[in-house]
C-alpha cells in the first residue's frame, strides 16, 4: 500500500488556551476559572473560545487559609479519546475521591506498581494508580513507576501540592508565575502548573520547565517546599520554585535523595584498550567490520534484540504486557519515520511484534519553498526503508506516507502554533526541531483499518533516545576526538541527565495531540539500565568513521535483520534531514534565541566569533577563567556576581545562550527597565527580590576592598537601609532600588557595543 500525500491540509489546524493538565494555584476564593480556561479572560488571546466541560474540572477552596492560596483549580482533558467515553458515561474514572484528594496524571504505565496482570484498561491502571498514591504517598508510589509520566496531587488531609515528571523527563510539565500576585485577584492564578504555557497568561508572566526526576511538595499553608529528587544526578541545588512572592524563601527546606534510579545515569567504566584511527575505511571494509562485530558479539546482539522488542512490546500493549493479551489483534500505529537506524529498528521490531493485518504509517516530512520535496535526505532514505520493511514483513500493511510542507505553510503555522507550544524553549535549533515534529506529527493520516492503537487511541512511536544512549551525535565525535573515550563517557552521561530539560520536554509539547500517544521505546527504563551496563566500545566505537562507529550495536543489529542497505547511513538531524532549516534565515545559528534578545543578527554573529575566542577548550561553555578574561570585566571587582547572573542554571559555566542573553541586556536598545533589574541582581545574591542588609555589605565589601574598615562599611549600609526603605521591612525592593538609582542614569551607564 503506497500513500503520497502531495501538500498537506492544515487550514483548521488551532490552539487551546489550556490542553492536557492544569493546576491554577489562587489568592482568591471568587476565581472566574471557567473563564480564563476558556481564554476569555485576556485580550491578547487571539484563538477560538473551547467550552471546558464541568467534568474536567475540580475546584478546591481553602477559605480559612492564612496564607497567600485561597483556592486551588484542577483541569484534566489529558486522558486519551477512550477514556472521554468513560467521562461521559459517568464511569468510575476519578480525578478527585471522597476525601477531596485530586490526582492529575499524564503519560502510561509501563511497569514498577503491583497490579494486578489481567488489567488491560487504562482506566483500571489509572483508578489503582490514585488508590495506591493515597494509601501509601505520592513519593513512595511514583519512585517505583517506569513509563513516561507529569503528575499533580493534592493531598486534602495534609494541604500539599505534591507535582514532578519521570526522570526522563518525557512528559511536559511547565510553571508560569505571574510577577505581582498580590494585584491579580479573581484575573489570573498566581502560579499554573500545566502541560504547556497558557495562552492567556499574562505577558509579565516567568515561565519555566520543572527539572525531570524531582517531584516538589508544596506546603500550602506556608508555601514552603521540599523537593525529593529520584536520582543523585538529577540535583539542582540552584534550583527555585518560587520567584514572585516576597517572604516566601525561595530554596527548598529540603532536598531528599534516592538512588533508586541512579542506574539510568551511570555508565560501565570498562573500555576497550585504544586502536588507532581508521583511515581510508571504504564500503567493503564498513560491511566487514560490521560483519565482524556481528559475529564477534553474537550472544550481546541477541540480547539486545530481545530487551529492546520487550521496550517495544511494552509501550505497544501498555502495562498489561503480559501472556493474556491476544496475539491476534490488529494494530493501527504511526512512525517517526526518517529511514535512519533508530526508526527502522523501532519498525523491525513492531514488524516482528504486530499480527498479520495491522497498519503502520511511515511518517516522512519534507520542507520546500519549491516543487523538490523527494531531494531531502530523510525522503530518500525513508523511501529505502519503506522498500526494506516491506520485504522483510509483508504481512504488515507499511503505509508509506510523504508529508510535503510549503515555505507559506510553514510561516503560518510556525507563529501562530509552533512556538507557542515551545516556550519556554526558544532557541533556533528549538525552531526548526519544533516545525518539523509538528508537521509531521499533525497530518491526518487515513487508514483501510478502524483498529487503532489499543481501545481508539493513537500510539506514534519515535527514536527519542537513541543519539543519546549510543553516541549519535556529532558533538560526540569531536568529543571523542579532542579528549578520548572517558570524555565522551561523560559526554553520554551528561546527555542522558539533560535530555528532558533540553528536548524531550519541548517534543511533548509539540508531538502531543489529546487522541494520540507518544511512544520513545529507546528510553524503557529496564532497556536503558542494561544499555548502561554494556562496555561503551560495543555502543559506539568512534575509532570507526561516520556511518559505522556510532549507534554501532544498533547497526549491527540491522545487519542480523537483514537491513544490510540502510545499516551505514548517517546521522541527520531532522531539522537537516527534512530541509526545514533551509526555510529559515541562514544567519541564524542554532543556539540563538528567537526572542529573548535585543540584539540584531549580526550582533548575534559577532558575539558568536568572540565566544568562540574565548571557549578554549571547545567545551561550548565558558569557564569563570575563560569568562574573565574579556577584557570589559578584567578590573571589575564585581566580575564574580555578573558570572552568577549570566549563568542561569547554576552549572558554574556560561554556554552560548547565557551569553547572549547577559549580554543583551547591555544593549544600547535595551529598556531601561531591564538594566535596572541587571543592576539589582548584582546586590541581591540569593535572589529572592530582596536586597538584604548583609547582601549590600558583601557587595559594597567587593567594591570598596580594604580601603574602608568594615565598621565603617557597616555603618554606610544601615544608613542607606535606613533611609530608602519605604516599607520598613528592613530590606530594599526593586522599586526602592529604582528610587535609590533615579538620579544616577544608571541605565545609560550600561550599555555596551556588542
Amino acid at each position: 500500500l503506497m500513500m503520497s500525500r502531495n501538500v498537506a491540509d492544515y487550514s483548521m489546524c488551532s490552539l487551546n488556551n489550556v490542553d492536557g493538565i492544569c493546576v491554577g494555584i489562587v489568592n482568591s476564593t471568587q476565581f472566574e476559572w471557567k473563564s480564563w480556561l476558556e481564554g476569555r479572560s485576556c485580550t491578547n488571546f487571539n484563538g477560538t473560545v473551547r467550552h471546558v466541560s464541568e467534568r474536567q474540572v475540580h475546584c478546591t477552596l481553602l477559605e480559612k487559609s492564612k496564607s497567600f492560596v485561597k483556592s486551588l483549580f484542577f483541569f484534566n482533558d489529558s486522558f486519551p479519546a477512550v477514556i472521554s467515553d468513560c467521562l461521559k458515561s459517568n464511569s468510575d474514572l476519578r480525578m478527585c475521591d471522597s476525601f477531596g484528594n485530586v490526582l492529575l496524571f499524564k503519560g502510561f504505565i509501563t511497569g514498577g506498581l503491583s497490579l494486578d496482570l489481567s488489567v488491560t484498561s487504562y482506566e483500571a491502571v489509572f483508578n489503582d494508580l490514585f488508590t495506591q498514591i493515597v494509601e501509601n504517598g505520592f513519593i513512595e508510589v511514583v519512585q517505583q513507576l517506569e513509563g513516561p509520566w507529569a503528575m499533580v496531587y493534592y493531598d486534602a488531609r495534609i494541604k500539599t501540592l505534591s507535582f514532578g515528571r519521570d526522570c526522563f523527563g518525557r512528559r511536559s510539565l511547565i510553571v508560569t508565575e505571574e510577577s505581582d500576585p498580590h494585584q491579580l485577584n479573581e484575573t489570573h492564578p498566581y502560579m499554573t502548573i500545566c502541560t504547556r504555557k497558557p495562552l492567556c497568561t499574562s505577558e509579565k508572566a516567568t515561565c519555566f520547565s520543572l527539572p525531570p526526576g524531582n517531584v516538589f511538595i508544596v506546603k500550602l499553608e506556608d508555601l514552603s517546599y521540599e523537593i525529593f529528587c529520584l536520582a543523585p544526578a538529577l540535583v539542582d541545588l540552584n534550583f527555585r520554585l518560587f520567584n514572585h512572592v516576597g517572604e516566601v524563601p525561595l530554596k527548598a527546606t529540603e532536598i531528599r535523595i534516592t538512588m533508586k534510579r541512579e542506574p539510568l545515569f551511570t555508565l560501565n567504566l570498562a573500555t576497550s584498550t585504544d586502536k588507532l584511527p581508521v583511515m581510508n575505511f571504504g564500503a567493503t571494509d564498513q560491511e566487514l567490520a560490521l560483519q565482524q562485530f556481528s559475529l564477534e558479539h553474537e550472544d550481546i546482539l541477541h540480547q539486545f534484540l530481545q530487551r529492546f522488542k520487550t521496550a517495544v512490546q511494552k509501550n505497544l500493549y501498555g502495562f498489561a504486557c503480559n501472556e493474556l493479551m491476544p496475539t491476534d489483534r490488529q494494530y493501527t500505529l504511526s512512525v517517526l519515520f526518517s529511514g535512519g537506524v533508530d526508526s527502522l529498528l523501532v519498525c523491525a521490531m513492531l514488524g516482528q511484534l504486530l499480527a498479520q493485518g495491522s497498519e503502520v504509517h511511515l511518517l516522512n516530512v519534507s520542507f520546500s519553498n519549491a516543487d523538490c520535496w523527494t531531494a531531502s535526505a530523510d525522503r530518500i532514505a525513508g523511501q529505502q526503508g519503506y522498500e526494506l520493511l516491506r520485504q522483510q514483513y509483508p504481512t504488515i500493511k507499511w503505509n508509506w506516507t510523504e508529508i510535503d510542507v510549503t515555505s507559506d505553510q510553514w510561516v503560518s503555522i510556525r507563529k501562530t502554533i509552533v512556538q507557542q507550544l515551545l516556550h519556554p524553549s526558544d532557541t533556533v535549533m528549538d525552531d526548526s526541531i519544533g516545525c518539523a515534529l509538528w508537521f509531521a506529527s499533525h497530518c491526518n493520516v487515513s487508514s483501510s483499518s478502524s483498529a487503532a492503537g489499543g481501545g481508539g487511541v493513537e500510539k506514534l512511536f519515535v527514536g527519542s533516545g537513541a543519539d543519546e544512549l549510543f553516541g549519535g551525535y556529532m558533538n560526540h565525535r569531536t568529543t571523542f576526538t579532542r579528549q578520548g573515550q572517558q570524555a565522551l563517557q561523560r559526554a553520554l552521561e551528561d546527555e542522558l541527565r539533560m535530555i528532558g530539560q533540553r528536548s524531550l520536554g519541548r517534543d511533548d509539547r509539540v508531538l502531543d495531540r489529546p487522541w494520540r500517544t507518544t511512544h520513545a521505546p529507546f528510553l524503557d527504563e529496564p532497556f536503558v539500565v542494561w544499555v548502561n551496563q554494556l562496555p561503551l566500545q560495543w555502543k559506539v566505537d568512534l575509532h570507526y568513521p561516520r556511518g559505522l562507529g556510532e549507534k554501532l550495536i544498533i547497526r549491527a543489529a540491522l545487519w542480523k535483520l537483514g537491513f544490510n542497505p540502510s545499516c551505514f547511513l548517517c546521522k541527520r538531524a531532522i531539522q537537516f534531514g527534512s530541509n526545514v532549516v533551509k526555510l529559515q534565515d541562514k544567519k541564524l545559528l542554532g543556539h540563538m534565541t528567537l526572542q529573548s534578545t535585543q540584539l540584531d543578527t549580526e550582533e548575534i554573529r559577532r558575539l558568536a566569533r568572540r565566544f568562540k575566542k574565548l571557549d578554549l577548550d571547545g567545551s561550548g561553555a565558558l569557564s569563570v577563567e575563560e569568562f574573565m578574561s574579556l577584557p570589559e570585566l578584567q578590573q571589575n571587582p564585581l566580575v564574580q556576581r555578573v558570572i552568577d547572573i549570566f549563568d542561569t542554571d547554576g552549572n558554574g559555566e556560561v554556554d552560548f545562550k547565557e551569553f547572549i542573553q547577559g549580554i543583551s541586556q547591555f544593549s544600547v536598545k535595551g529598556a531601561k527597565q531591564t538594566k535596572l533589574k541587571f543592576a539589582f541582581k548584582i546586590y541581591d545574591m540569593d535572589r529572592d527580590g530582596f536586597i538584604s542588609n548583609g547582601e549590600l555589605f558583601e557587595v559594597l565589601k567587593m567594591m570598596v576592598g580594604n580601603n574602608l574598615k568594615n565598621t565603617q562599611l557597616q555603618q554606610i549600609v544601615d544608613k542607606t537601609i535606613l533611609f530608602h526603605d519605604k516599607d520598613g521591612d528592613g530590606k530594599i525592593s526593586f522599586e526602592e532600588f529604582c528610587d535609590v538609582v533615579s538620579g544616577m542614569d544608571i541605565h545609560e551607564k550600561m550599555v555596551v557595543n556588542p
